[in-house]
C-alpha cells in the first residue's frame, strides 16, 4: 500500500454526521470504507493513542502512550472489553480466541512487542 493511495478520514468535533456517515459510504458498495473496512487504523490527534485492527482477524490492538491513561480512558476501554495482552496471555485456554489458541512465535511476538503497552 502506498501512502497517498490509503484512504483517509480526519475527524473532529465540528463534523457533522450526516458528514460522517456519507464519507464511510463514498463508493458505494464496491469501494466504501463502511462495506469493506478489512484493515485500518485510527489515531488521535494529540498522540496519546492509537487503534489497529484487522476485522478478518478479529484483533484489534490499542495502544495508549502513558501507562496511566487506562484510567482516562476506563470507560471506552470496557465497553470495548479491552484487556493489556499480558492478562489475555496468562488467561490461557479460557481466553477468547485468538489468545487462547496462540503458537509461541505468536506468543512470544506479542509480550515483546506489545506486553505494557497496549491493550
Amino acid at each position: 500500500m502506498v501512502y497517498e493511495e490509503a484512504a483517509m478520514l480526519f475527524i473532529d468535533t465540528e463534523m457533522e454526521s450526516h458528514t460522517y456517515d456519507a464519507a464511510l459510504r463514498r463508493g458505494g458498495p464496491a469501494k466504501g470504507w463502511l462495506f469493506s473496512m478489512d484493515r485500518y487504523g485510527c489515531a488521535s490527534d494529540r498522540g496519546g493513542w492509537s487503534i489497529y485492527c484487522e476485522r478478518e482477524n478479529d484483533v484489534a490492538v490499542i495502544a495508549l502512550r502513558q501507562p496511566d491513561d487506562t484510567e482516562t480512558y476506563a470507560e471506552c476501554l470496557e465497553q470495548l472489553h479491552a484487556e493489556p495482552i499480558s492478562v489475555l496471555l496468562e488467561t490461557g485456554f479460557a481466553a477468547p480466541v485468538p489468545f487462547g489458541q496462540l503458537t509461541e512465535p505468536w506468543r512470544r511476538g506479542l509480550v515483546q512487542f506489545y506486553a505494557g503497552h497496549a491493550f
